[in-house]
Formats: C-alpha cells, sequence, structure tokens
C-alpha cells in the first residue's frame, strides 16, 4: 500500500497592524516555514501551487496594508485553502493590546495604515472593526 504523502502546512498570519505579524513571520521563517508577507489574496493560490518550495511549510502575512484586502476575501481564501486535500491550512490571527499599539506608533512616529490624515487611535478603532471577523474565525490567537 503507497504512503499518503503528508499534507503541506500552510499559515495566513493576519492581524493589527503594529501587533508584531512581521516578527511572527520572522520566528516561523526561523523554525522552517518559508514566509511571505504582504502577498494579495488573488495571488496565494498561484503562489502555492509554484513548486521551488515543494511541500516546505509555507506562512503568508496579509493584513490591512495588502493590496485587495478585504476581511471576507481573506476568509474566502483561507475557507478555499482549507478544503483543499492537499493542505494542511489555518488562520493566524495576532493582537495587541491598543495602549502598546499606540506606543509603538508614537515611538516610531510612523502614520497608522488606517488613519493616513488622522490620529492613530482612530485608526485603530477602524482596523479592529474591521479585522473582527478574522480574529473570530482564527484558528489561532496570538496576543
Amino acid at each position: 500500500m503507497a504512503k499518503r504523502p503528508a499534507k503541506r502546512r500552510v499559515l495566513i498570519v493576519t492581524g493589527l497592524s503594529g501587533a508584531g505579524l512581521s516578527t511572527a513571520l520572522k520566528s516561523l521563517e526561523d523554525v522552517g516555514y518559508k514566509s511571505i508577507d504582504n502577498i494579495p489574496v488573488a495571488l496565494v493560490d498561484a503562489l502555492l501551487k509554484q513548486k521551488q518550495g515543494g511541500d516546505k511549510p509555507v506562512a503568508i502575512g496579509i493584513d490591512s496594508r495588502t493590496w485587495d484586502f478585504t476581511p471576507a476575501a481573506l476568509m474566502k481564501q483561507v475557507a478555499k485553502l482549507k478544503k483543499d486535500r492537499h493542505l494542511q491550512a489555518e488562520l493566524v490571527f495576532i493582537n495587541c493590546q491598543d495602549s502598546i499599539l499606540q506606543q509603538r506608533y508614537t515611538e516610531t512616529r510612523r502614520v497608522h495604515p488606517l488613519a493616513i490624515d488622522r490620529p492613530v487611535a482612530d485608526g485603530l478603532i477602524r482596523e479592529r472593526q474591521l479585522m473582527t471577523p478574522l480574529r473570530r474565525a482564527a484558528d489561532h490567537v496570538i496576543d
């Protein structure tokens, strides 16, 4: 009897801007994942069909900064990946307290991607509302 090949692990990593998504992707890379950040949702299927990575696990960062991002589109993509019998897909949500996010934006003097011409606090409120469905749907929430 032929041995069934192992499923390729795919983590879709999302969360709040400034919460540590890039750090999480770097950590996953350190433990053997091929990590890609900020890829459009529409290109995920094409990326996973590439043969260069073989069966190496993949971590894909997609958040509110990503071109073509909507929570609905990302949730639809994750559902599609979970149905693929060759993949073990999971959604990881990186969360953080607003006070810490506020401090990070203040220290770096960066603008929040959803509040370019507004106070950081406005961006945090807007993004938390936008990302709530993804947080609820996540297989893993890391704070």
